[in-house]
């Protein structure tokens, strides 16, 4: 009601707890997707049980964000099509959300983007760019240092490029802004017994934090600084 602009990042899959936590309501954290809703026993309809994904794209909250980065094309496209990078999806109903969502935006008469590589998203104009999704790896995006171990760097941005490229595309409104930002890998490290990609993870979650610091005023911008639980590792 206030006028303000809403986005999210992360680099795990944008539908998983956390980012899934800033717009949709569901009876199960695993509802990603409509075949996760099937393989439960329940029906995935068009009111009831409805998926994270769909949420994301359909209902009021997802749709209204401007910025959505992280990782899980698979859950946007039918389980017989194939992403950008050849991996087949997860659905069962034949949709593809991603093209379903810029289809409602150009409908708006709005200029949106779609981009699923760090070029692409190197290439948008954020000054004239009013919705943004970026989804960058089939499921979660990879841990921080694989990204230089494995030759991904000029092909998966960085949380601290994805959270460069929100603030540049929010702060394009007067009225203000909210941003969720998720370093999301620092917990599946410890999960994996992983320490040192846990390390690297918060360090660059550390860097998306002090990059967010620089690109604001702490005047007019609250930034809070937490996490959904502790680890003992």
């Amino acid at each position: 009601d206030a006028g303000k602009w809403a986005g999210l990042v992360t680099t795990a899959r944008v539908t998983h707890a956390s980012p899934a936590g800033v717009y949709a309501h569901t009876a199960n954290r695993d509802w990603e997707t409509n075949s996760k809703i099937k393989s439960s026993g329940c029906v995935s309809g068009r009111k009831h049980n409805v998926d994270i994904a769909r949420q994301l794209v359909e209902w009021p909250v997802g749709k209204n964000l401007r910025v959505i980065m992280g990782g899980g094309r698979r859950n946007f496209i039918d389980k017989k099509k194939h992403d950008e990078e050849g991996i087949k999806g997860k659905r069962s109903d034949g949709r593809n959300l991603t093209a379903e969502w810029l289809a409602d935006k150009y409908e708006q008469g709005a200029s949106a983007a779609y981009v699923w590589n760090k070029n692409g998203l190197l290439n948008v104009n954020l000054d004239k760019t009013e919705y943004l999704l970026g989804l960058f790896s089939s499921s979660h995006c990879p841990y921080h240092g694989d990204l230089e171990r494995e030759g991904l760097t000029e092909t998966v941005p960085s949380l601290r490029k994805m959270t460069e490229a929100a603030i540049q595309l929010l702060r394009n409104n007067d009225k203000g802004y909210f941003l969720f930002v998720e370093g999301a890998r620092i917990d599946m490290a410890h999960h994996s017994n992983r320490p040192h990609r846990s390390f690297e993870d918060t360090a660059e979650f550390a860097r998306a934090i002090e990059l967010a610091r620089k690109m604001t005023n702490e005047e007019d911008t609250l930034i809070v600084v937490t996490s959904d639980h502790s680890h003992t590792k």
